[in-house]
């Protein structure tokens, strides 16, 4: 085949060419590669051990015990399948001992827990039917690792769980199961079912979770099985879920982090094509008399068209598969880093199903970006390309060739990010960006040119600059390339450093305004001496409210029923609105806004009842959305078997990061001041040893009370932001590291164009100095250009951002964007300076060769 022996000469005849090409090529794939790689293996190893961190094949669960209806629906639905069965009950609580106290997720556990999987103890031994019994005849306790060092507790001291007092039997070494809520506040303890009831710890209203295991026979089918007991239990507030459902949600917290890494990874593979293009563009003008000879001598076009696709097919699958290489070499350093949220061992390795869709992506991506080229070379008669002409400009038949590359990247952003909001979002940035240094730029620049025309070379200011600004505004291609690719770099990375400078704000900044401590489980008869007790201690309670627990049953008069995905790609958007829809809600109702909330439709609650007997809500703006409910809409709830019908009359937003009691759903008083209810409240700001104090008196009289050290949490959640603003920092810097290396590509396709006019300074006396001020000053202003328009984009995208996720809470940091701007100057010099001192040392002979 012709093609072949066309596409080998190619490769031997530049062979220095087409493996820069592939090196660029490689870089721009690395980022995206690893991540998909990370993302990959974290999820098979969470389906592959799916049944242990569920400990069954089924679990149903809810915050309340189910009825006995609904309990022998679930056997006549089940049958014969049921090989073992086991329950447990969580509930957060405070511990003491040793004069302090913390909050304990405690699991109170029932006979056969865990079904499948192991929770194995630090004194040799595995948490097994004798062991259990031991723990139902006496108040044993076996705590986490890290109870065990902020109590400072060994096996045989006391803990005090609620009224009981509890000895420690063991510590847990590992754990192969799983909560059904993802990631906890606090700690997890061990005891038995038996000695729940004797901690006083269950009233009406506590927030505790009631869950259902089931271990089927080998022939049963759990997701047959799974939608049957969907459509016998209706209520959505009864999670049914399989051994799929319980690794992905694990897996949650990976994913939202990858999730953001894969975006950035989009934008290194982007700028990556960007090169590839340029330099492809690049090569095929210098082949174009090469390419009119052989079309001259009879080759027919498709074969050399052809000859290009398999060269360009070929070193895409030679880059990809050294990015995949060398992303597999460094996983398992990051994967240890991911311990800490997983607390379980990743799998190594990753399946030819994997690869096969990387290396897909890795020669359709290249292909999508060179082809257009190709076929406008290959439009161009034979004469014009013989005289080593072509119009280097693109008519909007030439510009509709990349629609498919530019919905490649939209999609591989929705995939990543896994939200069509968050990856259309990314993607809209990016065309923005693109769009103002494609259109107009060049505006800008023609602008430009006119006001040099006609004046002396050194305006203004010198002979460098003067020319320097000339060549940027007349040499356009590599202007916009090299802007586009380091201005979208600077935009991303500013986005990460804005966001996190606002979240940090938002979180750590004016903390004597947030509360010390959260309370919640105060008891309806406990408000009186509660709030007698606070008084007398001198404690700042916080926004008391009353929390209701309900069930949606009814929008509009019509059925709430149970939302279950029918596709296998959810975006997260879809993910959130189905976990919102199917769950338990907690309602509660105060006469009007706090300072924390903020009415933006409707109006505030009216000072009198309806005379209908239907109740004014308030709702919060993002739960409206996710519900699908507006301004006038009814919604009807279930609390304890009598239905509670209300009209949506205001939508507020609400600043979360207060810390203080806030709820979704709010009714105006004169409704459900009957309903059984819990309390909230928070402490306002005191000092770390009052903040002890406090939490101990509290627990010393109000045993049942949980408390949450507000003040802790808010510095976990900075640590976390923290990890995750470095991680993206990094990824993000490798996007700017992409750019530099496409800066460097374009230098030297630079260089090589511009040996004529090295050659022809050197004949007439400039000096080396001369020469390098006039490069350094070009660049320099395709650098300053890029670093300016990348902040601007960068601080709307952010302020964009702001809006949509963190309820505009905004601050901008004028520190970070200098140090930026300073930084990518230097190291954009420092490539210039090289590349420069590479081919001065040429003679000029060689220039001219």
């Amino acid at each position: 085949m012709i093609a072949l022996k066309l596409s080998r000469r190619e490769i031997l005849s530049n062979k220095k060419y087409w493996l820069f090409f592939a090196v660029n090529l490689c870089i721009g794939l690395l980022g995206f590669t690893f991540i998909y790689l990370l993302r990959a293996q974290v999820t098979d190893t969470l389906e592959s051990r799916a049944k242990q961190l569920l400990t069954a094949d089924l679990a149903i669960s809810s915050r309340r015990a189910l009825t006995e209806d609904e309990l022998s629906k679930i056997k006549e639905t089940l049958k014969d399948n049921i090989s073992k069965e086991a329950h447990l009950t969580e509930l957060y609580s405070m511990g003491k001992a040793k004069d302090k106290s913390r909050l304990m997720l405690v699991k109170a556990l029932g006979a056969g827990y865990p079904l499948l999987g192991s929770i194995e103890l630090e004194k040799n031994r595995v948490l097994d039917e004798t062991i259990y019994k031991k723990l139902q005849s006496l108040p044993l306790a076996i705590i986490s690792k890290e109870i065990a060092y902020q109590f400072n507790l060994k096996v045989g001291d006391d803990l005090r769980i609620g009224e009981q007092i509890f000895s420690v039997f063991d510590v847990i070494s590992s754990d192969s199961t799983s909560s059904l809520r993802g990631v906890n506040l606090a700690p997890k303890v061990f005891i038995s079912e038996d000695h729940l009831a004797k901690t006083k710890l269950i009233n009406s209203g506590t927030l505790a979770f009631k869950s259902y295991y089931y271990l089927f026979h080998d022939e049963a089918n759990t997701e047959v099985l799974k939608e049957e007991l969907q459509a016998v239990i209706t209520d959505p507030a009864v999670s049914i879920q399989s051994a799929e459902n319980s690794s992905e949600q694990l897996g949650r917290v990976v994913n939202y982090i990858t999730n953001f890494l894969g975006l950035i990874g989009v934008v290194a593979l982007l700028l990556s094509c960007i090169g590839a293009s340029y330099l492809f563009q690049s090569y095929l003008f210098d082949r174009i008399k090469q390419i009119g000879i052989m079309r001259s001598l009879g080759v027919r076009r498709v074969d050399i068209m052809w000859s290009f696709v398999i060269i360009i097919t070929l070193f895409g699958v030679i880059a990809t598969i050294f990015a995949v290489t060398l992303s597999s070499m460094l996983l398992p350093v990051v994967i240890g880093q991911f311990k800490e949220y997983l607390n379980f061992e990743i799998s190594q390795g990753s399946t030819w199903e994997i690869y096969l869709i990387l290396l897909s992506i890795g020669v359709l991506v290249n292909l999508l970006v060179c082809l257009p080229i190709v076929v406008r070379v290959f439009k161009t008669n034979i004469s014009s390309l013989l005289d080593g002409e072509i119009d280097e400009s693109l008519s909007y038949r030439d510009r509709a060739l990349y629609i498919p590359s530019i919905l490649f990247i939209w999609i591989i952003s929705v995939w990543q990010s896994n939200s069509l909001i968050i990856g259309s979002l990314f993607f809209g940035a990016i065309v923005a960006v693109s769009a103002f240094v494609l259109f107009v730029l060049p505006i800008l620049l023609s602008m430009s040119s006119t006001l040099l025309s006609g004046r002396r070379i050194t305006w203004p200011l010198s002979l460098s600059i003067g020319y320097g600004s000339r060549v940027v505004s007349r040499n356009r291609t590599t202007t916009l390339l090299t802007v586009l690719c380091l201005c979208v770099g600077a935009c991303l990375i500013n986005v990460i450093g804005q966001i996190d400078h606002s979240l940090k704000q938002e979180l750590g900044g004016d903390t004597s305004k947030k509360p010390s401590l959260f309370l919640f489980d105060i008891q309806e008869e406990q408000i009186d001496d509660f709030e007698k007790f606070t008084s007398e201690k001198n404690i700042p309670i916080v926004n008391l409210s009353p929390m209701v627990r309900a069930r949606l049953i009814k929008k509009n008069g019509e059925q709430v029923k149970r939302m279950t995905s029918d596709s296998e790609f959810e975006t997260n958007e879809s993910k959130r609105k189905r976990r919102f829809n199917n769950r338990g809600v907690n309602l509660t109702y105060a006469p009007g806004l706090n300072d924390t909330e903020t009415l933006v439709e409707g109006v505030e609650f009216s000072n009198t009842s309806n005379s209908s007997g239907i109740a004014q809500i308030s709702l919060e703006k993002r739960y409206a959305d996710r519900l699908e409910v507006g301004l006038g809409d009814t919604l009807t709830y279930e609390i304890l078997g009598i239905e509670m019908q209300g009209k949506v009359t205001n939508i507020r937003t609400v600043r979360w990061t207060s810390f203080i009691p806030n709820f979704f759903i709010k009714f105006q008083p004169g409704f459900l001041e009957e309903a059984p209810k819990t309390y909230l409240s928070a402490i306002g700001n005191v000092s770390f040893e009052r903040q002890l104090e406090i939490q101990n008196q509290i627990v010393e009289r109000f045993s049942n009370i949980s408390i949450v050290n507000v003040t802790d949490l808010i510095s976990k959640m900075i640590t976390l932001f923290s990890a995750m603003a470095v991680a993206v920092g990094l990824m993000s810097f490798c996007c700017i590291g992409v750019g530099i290396f496409v800066l460097y590509s374009i230098l030297q396709s630079q260089m090589h164009k511009k040996s004529n006019e090295f050659a022809l300074q050197k004949i007439i006396g400039m000096t080396k100095s001369q020469i390098f001020k006039t490069l350094f000053a070009e660049y320099s202003i395709l650098v300053a250009t890029s670093i300016i328009i990348g902040l601007i984009f960068g601080i709307l995208v952010s302020k964009v951002v702001s809006i949509m996720f963190l309820d505009g809470n905004f601050t901008l940091d004028y520190n970070f964007m200098i140090y930026f701007a300073v930084g990518l100057f230097i190291v954009a010099g420092t490539v210039v300076t090289i590349t420069f001192n590479t081919f001065y040392k040429k003679n000029v002979s060689q220039l001219l060769d």
